[in-house]
């Protein structure tokens, strides 16, 4: 029994990792998206910084965005995957994970279409820079108003094992 729990909590923290690092890449890629949508327009509107913040080439932002998605998507995927091992290693304990949780299936269809939209840009000849952009902006907006919903519902109305409610809370529940 205490190397099952051992077990688990060890996938527990992998796939906690995991999605943590893939998240952060998403927080890389939108950074990257907006700094490149920012020189765009300052090139296309002939515009110089007077304060002397200098961002790096359309070309770099553009490379560097793409390998922020390319890093982030399968980090987002190995996370998924180690839940789904974990929902299954915790199906004889006394608090297995749900797969109909609501957490989860929203998780995973948020998952779904970033994974189209990885499978798009690794398939897609050429997408321009500037399209690049704004879908991974399109999809981090995506990824947060999931989440962030998700844990506002979790905060009274959903019940869910991901919801944290043994925690205190910074927002008052309504």
């Amino acid at each position: 029994e205490e190397t099952r729990r051992t077990a688990i909590h060890n996938w527990a923290l992998l796939h906690a990792s995991l999605t943590v690092f893939g998240i952060a890449g998403v927080l890389l890629g939108i950074v990257l998206s907006l700094m490149y949508l920012v020189q765009h327009r300052r090139l296309k509107h002939k515009r110089v910084l007077s304060t002397g913040l200098t961002l790096p080439s359309l070309a770099t932002l553009a490379r560097w965005n793409r390998w922020a998605v390319i890093v982030s998507v399968p980090l987002l995927t190995l996370g998924l995957c180690t839940g789904v091992l974990l929902g299954l290693a915790t199906r004889k304990t006394e608090t297995p994970v749900s797969f109909a949780d609501p957490f989860v299936v929203g998780v995973t269809f948020t998952w779904a279409v970033m994974f189209a939209f990885f499978l798009w840009l690794l398939r897609r000849q050429a997408p321009t820079s500037r399209r690049v952009a704004w879908l991974t902006v399109w999809a981090f907006g995506f990824m947060l108003v999931t989440m962030i919903g998700l844990q506002i519902l979790m905060r009274g109305w959903i019940h869910s094992w991901h919801s944290f409610l043994d925690l205190p809370t910074p927002f008052p529940v309504v």
